[in-house]
């Protein structure tokens, strides 16, 4: 079912581009210059929004991961028992929510590098282009950025052996 609606998406694609109507379809280039500048604006706030529900996406995960590895370690402490099976079942769900976690960051990553490649083209019909300047020249092609979305694919990874090394610990308490 993906791969057909992917490739639907796909073909509608070649169909597509940025600019819908052009310049001599507009009644005044002063019109079409105005709505440009308008709809840069709006999709310039939709990236922010989408990067502040990345900030979130994070924030619930890091939270989430943290009450449980808390969790982790009062068990460890008390040796409270919940049996083999409860540890192995209780690792297992804990490493799918930090599966859920990377794919949702890798998602988002490549959501943001799109929106990011559309804003340098409607750059491309303005007058001047301040986010092409701050990313290539101010920023060297915007690797920092890069570096830190790809950093932040690891957490969950580093997580997620964590848990496996807690769940072990665990087990062998019960052994």
């Amino acid at each position: 079912m993906a791969k057909i609606l992917m490739s639907n998406l796909n073909k509608d694609a070649k169909n597509r581009s940025l600019i819908s109507v052009p310049l001599s379809g507009y009644p005044s280039g002063q019109l079409h210059a105005e709505h440009t500048l308008e709809q840069y604006k709006l999709y310039a706030q939709m990236l922010d929004s989408h990067s502040n529900r990345f900030d979130s996406l994070n924030k619930f995960f890091l939270t989430l991961n943290a009450a449980m590895i808390s969790g982790l370690l009062l068990l460890i402490k008390e040796n409270i028992d919940i049996g083999l099976i409860g540890y192995l079942a209780l690792i297992t769900l804990l490493s799918v929510i930090c599966f859920v976690w990377w794919v949702a960051l890798k998602s988002s990553r490549h959501l943001t590098t799109v929106k990011y490649e559309v804003l340098e083209e409607l750059e491309e019909l303005l007058p001047i282009r301040p986010f092409n300047y701050e990313w290539y020249n101010k920023m060297k092609s915007g690797n920092i950025y890069l570096r830190i979305q790809v950093t932040l694919q690891w957490i969950p990874w580093f997580i997620m052996v964590l848990y496996i090394i807690l769940g072990i610990v665990m087990v062998s308490k019960v052994s």
